[in-house]
């Protein structure tokens, strides 16, 4: 039995292909895990788990689901690394552009700087003992959005296969996770297009034909803030706290 499902969430679409003798129970099932992480690992649900953690910044330390505190805990390990333009502690930034919703806006360079020095990944103190994560400075904050689509794919694939599938695909907006046999092909591999920038959607660039695999993209033609002629994209410089710089 096959089941397919189509989700507006976490500021994406979010397609669901299921190969399985209770398709249908399971993806009922993804629903469910997909409303429950999204609650959990959102920064723009003022009530989520990890906006707990950004409320009491500068204040007092957060007990936190295991999930939550694993992905930050690598999170912050990958934002050290060198070289990185990963950086989890960029929410100020990322608020204060807000790129990709309604009240995206151009941040005046005060706004910027000032904002630059809450972004300290050494700043984030994990303690593993207690399950808790405390923020340093009051007006840090944390996003995940580079890391938790990829680790909610992750989850949910484990989840089915668990649970007996005989091959499925996620694609949360750009994170495709696969796994199994593609019956709908001859050859078994699922076929992952990327999107041609600037160009109508379903225009590839390239397919890429894959089993058991995630392929991930991000690019800069989905969320823009224009002002005038010059075009803002979400993909912010860690070190400058302006959209990275791209030819």
């Amino acid at each position: 039995m096959i089941a397919t499902d189509q989700i507006k969430m976490m500021g994406t679409i979010i397609d669901i292909y299921i190969d399985s003798s209770k398709a249908k129970q399971q993806a009922a099932t993804i629903r469910e895990l997909l409303t429950l992480y999204n609650h959990r690992f959102s920064a723009n649900d003022d009530s989520s788990e990890l906006m707990a953690i950004n409320h009491m910044a500068g204040i007092q330390p957060v007990r936190v689901h295991s999930d939550l505190f694993d992905l930050i805990s690598i999170g912050k390990e990958h934002s050290l690394a060198y070289p990185s333009n990963l950086n989890i502690t960029l929410g100020p930034l990322v608020q204060s552009w807000r790129i990709g919703f309604s009240d995206a806006k151009l941040p005046d360079e005060a706004t910027i700087d000032r904002r630059l020095r809450l972004t300290n990944p050494n700043h984030i103190i994990l303690d593993q003992g207690l399950g808790s994560i405390f923020l340093k400075e009051k007006g840090m904050s944390i996003d995940l959005g580079a890391l938790a689509k990829g680790y909610i794919a992750d989850k949910l694939m484990a989840f089915l296969i668990k649970d007996g599938i005989t091959a499925a695909l996620i694609n949360l907006g750009g994170n495709v996770l696969v796994h199994g046999t593609n019956k709908q092909r001859h050859n078994g591999l699922f076929y992952v297009g990327i999107q041609q920038p600037n160009q109508k959607r379903g225009q590839h660039v390239g397919v890429i034909k894959v089993n058991n695999k995630s392929v991930v993209t991000s690019g800069i033609g989905e969320r823009q803030l224009q002002i005038g002629d010059k075009a803002y994209h979400h993909l912010l410089d860690p070190y400058t706290g302006y959209p990275i710089k791209t030819n």
